[in-house]
């Protein structure tokens, strides 16, 4: 029901109304009952015919697809690095949003890296060459540091330790 039919119909009950209080100062108190009876079953018709106008709005975020961005970042805090993956790839293959894309790539990577996958490392190189100057592919080098590091290959782990910029790092890998 549209604003203009919601006034039309608004305007029309004031007129009735209007006609029934006339009629019914003269008549008795049944009628008048009869009146109020039928004025709250025409509010409530009314609201109910309006229940879908009236409904609460949800926002992209809850809607969207990046629902599942949202969801898996709200896992990887949770260090639940499974569950997190999986909405990651789903992000991955319903989204063309470019600069979310590559965060959902990087802590899908990173997610593999700590459930000691072993595609990690060539998610987290996948990363570095297909975006070379994201942020994320800065953080994509220290984390193979990281993971050569973990997995006693500490050649590698100095070379790409020697290429990560400290100023993108914070917290605990300062």
């Amino acid at each position: 029901m549209d604003l203009v039919s919601l006034a039309v119909v608004i305007s029309s009950m004031r007129n009735y109304l209007i006609q029934k209080q006339t009629v019914f100062r003269d008549k008795g108190y049944d009628q008048s009952l009869l009146w109020i009876i039928g004025r709250i079953i025409v509010i409530t018709l009314m609201l109910l015919l309006c229940h879908n106008r009236l409904k609460a709005q949800q926002t992209m975020i809850y809607t969207d697809q990046i629902k599942f961005y949202n969801r898996g970042l709200e896992l990887f805090d949770k260090e639940k690095y499974a569950a997190a993956q999986k909405h990651f790839d789903w992000y991955n293959s319903l989204s063309n949003q470019q600069l979310n894309k590559v965060n959902s790539e990087y802590y899908s990577a990173v997610c593999a890296m700590e459930l000691f996958n072993p595609d990690a490392t060539q998610k987290l190189k996948q990363i570095t060459q297909k975006y070379p100057n994201n942020v994320k592919s800065k953080l994509a080098i220290f984390q193979l540091g990281k993971l050569n590091y973990r997995n006693k290959n500490n050649k590698l782990a100095v070379k790409y330790l020697d290429q990560v910029e400290t100023k993108y790092l914070s917290g605990p890998d300062l």
